[in-house]
């Protein structure tokens, strides 16, 4: 099971030189998925939690929600329907 987003830019507050995000422009739209699983454990060596970032010309990051997370405020968004 996956949670997804889907967001329109509507202002660039400040660049960034993140991958994915740095070509980003007003009215470029982004999916944001979060696959619903068992997250590792202090034991298991994976505590981070990961998430799916796709453009809507084709590329894809898979990344960290705690890295997305601080780029997203780069940005201005619009919530879209999926």
């Amino acid at each position: 099971m996956e949670l997804k987003g889907k967001f329109k830019i509507k202002k660039i507050l400040r660049k960034t030189q993140a991958k994915l995000f740095k070509d980003l422009k007003v009215g470029d739209e982004i999916e944001i998925i979060k696959e619903l699983c068992k997250e590792g454990g202090a034991f298991s060596g994976r505590t981070a939690s990961y998430i799916i970032v796709k453009d809507n010309k084709g590329n894809q990051i898979d990344s960290t929600l705690r890295i997305v997370g601080n780029i997203l405020p780069c940005f201005e968004w619009e919530e879209l329907k999926i």
